[in-house]
């Protein structure tokens, strides 16, 4: 699927995007407040399923807590959003309780303290709200201190929910995200300086020129994939190197289509959410975007499954372009480029 075609279905899908209502593989009701968990419970839910933890510092005087709370948390496309991919924890900074955190270490509110050791552990000395604390899968923590929009939720939620934080600073990803989402209006139309080709096309080209094969596969509520698609890939230095080294092309993984790779491959709806192609060069790890580089015979080089800005994706099609892949292990490569993804 040519890039016209992607940018047909992101605009069918801005909607969606901008709401974030869902997961990328579902559609539920939504939900019309936050689920807010205990410790303990939050705790006993990791063992199984681990995901980030989100938890939100107020007080209960504090007007710009209770409108974040009414404003922004509880809105629907937020709330379902944080309910499906965060355990949400709601904290009152001014509680005497003694507090068993996620670390097991108990932190007691000391005898004439103002707040619990773990409120000053983690805000501060001068503890103000509202607040956002979120671990990520790996049990780092972010902190993001004071009222925080919808607008804004939305990019941190993504941010994690997506594990752009892997590869990206927040600072970062945030200018890439405004850019594809501006606060006000619809993003500048696209420039499109990748040469993007179908994929029937890249592979007929190279039976008569052979060069290396690029495939972007993205998801259509994959945020983040729709994010590169007006920051990473309109790069013009990365555009040029991607031009001259590859034939490049943009799938949709749950096409209907179906797709030739040496045979068909088609969506079978009672195997996978996915075209059959996707699930096969994915290995049935179905994560988004996930940025696949083969030679010119076909065979797989690198894949790499993550949003990636300009310079990270340079770096990765550097290493397969230049040939370096046949020496040099890929970790060893970046160090070339200073990133670590």
């Amino acid at each position: 699927m040519i890039l016209k075609d992607f940018t047909r279905i992101s605009g069918i899908f801005i909607v969606s995007l901008l709401f974030l209502t869902t997961p990328i593989f579902s559609q539920p009701m939504m939900d019309s407040v936050v689920k807010w968990k205990s410790i303990e419970e939050v705790k006993l839910l990791m063992k199984t399923e681990p995901r980030p933890i989100f938890t939100f510092f107020y007080s209960p005087g504090d007007d710009s807590s209770a409108y974040m709370l009414d404003h922004a948390l509880n809105r629907k496309e937020i709330c379902s959003f944080l309910n499906s991919r965060f355990y949400p924890v709601k904290l009152d900074i001014n509680t005497k309780d003694t507090i068993q955190w996620f670390d097991n270490k108990a932190y007691p509110c000391k005898p004439y303290a103002a707040y619990n050791d773990l409120v000053l552990h983690l805000l501060g000395k001068k503890p103000a709200t509202p607040a956002i604390l979120i671990y990520n899968k790996e049990s780092a923590g972010f902190t993001f201190k004071g009222y925080e929009n919808r607008y804004e939720l939305r990019c941190i939620l993504v941010y994690f929910s997506e594990d752009v934080y892997k590869t990206t600073p927040y600072e970062l990803w945030s200018k890439a995200y405004k850019v594809a989402f501006p606060p006000m209006g619809t993003p500048n139309p696209l420039k499109s300086p990748i040469h993007w080709k179908s994929l029937k096309q890249a592979l007929a080209l190279q039976k008569t020129k052979p060069k290396s094969l690029f495939i972007n596969w993205y998801a259509r509520l994959n945020v983040s994939s729709f994010v590169m698609l007006y920051n990473t890939f309109e790069d013009p230095k990365l555009a040029k190197y991607l031009n001259e080294h590859f034939y490049c092309v943009s799938l949709d993984a749950q096409t209907k289509d179906t797709l030739y790779w040496g045979r068909p491959y088609r969506y079978e709806p009672a195997k996978s959410r996915f075209n059959q192609l996707a699930v096969e060069q994915l290995q049935d790890n179905m994560k988004f975007p996930a940025l696949a580089f083969f030679d010119s015979s076909r065979k797989m080089i690198v894949l790499q499954q993550s949003y990636l800005g300009p310079l990270n994706l340079f770096a990765l099609a550097n290493y397969a372009g230049s040939g370096s892949y046949k020496s040099m292990k890929l970790k060893e490569y970046l160090k070339k480029f200073n990133v670590d993804f």
